[in-house]
């Protein structure tokens, strides 16, 4: 059974190294519980997943399907479609994933990192701040039914403050 073991950390932006060119995403939710997502890759790629619900490690289905189904399945969800560019930035042997949203989530920048186990050992670069693994608000599951734009000013300031 697949099983995808991941820490999601907020990003300080300014800290970056230069990134190379990122692949620009949108994804939307098609169901909560069991998570069914949608995803498309720079207008080219479609995807569809269904993760079960969990913290750090969970089971993961992920499936290629056409582009044109991609766009067709973005149109159904309920919520708001997430829309960000992802970078990958390798590091000590690991791939760094780095999410710069826009839209309705502009603002906020994460990284995740997948491991072999959930105790696996993992250097943390500088440029991270707070890690929000277990924060189930900076899920991008959650950030569809309530946008980055929609959370109270004091919140939104204090998540970009950390970072």
């Amino acid at each position: 059974m697949p099983l995808e073991i991941e820490r999601r950390f907020l990003v300080r932006s300014r800290l970056l190294p230069p990134l190379a060119p990122g692949r620009r995403i949108e994804q939307a939710y098609l169901s909560q519980s069991p998570e069914v997502r949608v995803r498309l890759i720079d207008d080219t790629t479609g995807y569809i997943t269904v993760k079960t619900d969990g913290g750090i490690s969970r089971e993961e289905y992920e499936y290629a399907i056409p582009p044109e189904h991609a766009r067709a399945m973005l149109r159904l969800t309920p919520w708001s479609v997430i829309a960000k560019t992802r970078y990958r930035l390798p590091l000590d042997g690991r791939a760094w994933e780095i999410d710069c949203y826009d839209g309705d989530n502009a603002g906020l920048w994460s990284a995740e990192v997948e491991l072999e186990s959930e105790d696996a050992a993992v250097r943390l670069p500088p440029w991270l701040a707070d890690e929000v693994t277990e924060e189930r608000r900076f899920n991008n599951r959650n950030l569809a039914q309530h946008a980055f734009a929609a959370w109270p000013d004091r919140e939104r300031l204090l998540t970009v403050i950390a970072s």
